[in-house]
């Protein structure tokens, strides 16, 4: 307040001032991430039924490369509100990251047979997951719609053109 001193003199403590900086890096290093994972793992601990802990969790997971505990959590999350279709999006999102960092993976290796196993295996399950998340939430015209341009890509023009013309009702994506 008088000018003197840094910001953290004036927190209450500097573990705190840690935790804030940590949490508002774009770019955190192994160490971060490994205290942030500590961390929210006790929030959740104390909390379990505050789901943004297990998003943030999940958040972090993935930074770190984790994918298999990134879905596990999240799966849980699911577990705890279901029905929840932000964090079916987040649950999508985190496998597809995962079919990516693998086919990453295989091409650095040199093997590109397996990369474009892993590539056909990430669009099958795209549209399978598309498929159940339409089933599951009928009234979101933005997944219809996401749902009809993967079936146009695959092909399967009569099943997208039905997903456009659904889609149609949401004024964001009508055309005239």
């Amino acid at each position: 307040a008088d000018g003197e001193g840094s910001y953290r003199d004036m927190m209450k403590s500097t573990d705190e001032a840690t935790k804030l900086e940590q949490e508002s890096k774009s770019v955190k290093s192994e160490k971060d991430i490994e205290s942030l994972i500590s961390e929210t793992k006790e929030k959740i601990s104390a909390e379990p039924e505050n789901i943004n802990y297990y998003r943030a969790l999940a958040r972090y997971y993935v930074q770190a490369q984790m994918f298999e505990d990134a879905d596990l959590i999240l799966s849980e999350a699911l577990k705890r509100n279901p029905g929840d279709p932000e964090l079916d999006q987040q649950l999508s999102n985190i496998r597809k990251q995962r079919f990516d960092y693998e086919t990453m993976r295989h091409r650095e290796a040199g093997n590109e047979d397996s990369a474009l196993q892993q590539e056909q295996e990430k669009d099958k399950f795209i549209l399978e997951d598309l498929r159940s998340r339409v089933e599951r939430y009928p009234n979101d015209l933005r997944l219809k719609y996401e749902y009809g341009v993967v079936l146009y890509e695959s092909e399967q023009i009569n099943e997208a053109i039905q997903q456009f013309q659904a889609s149609q009702r949401s004024p964001k994506n009508r055309t005239m």
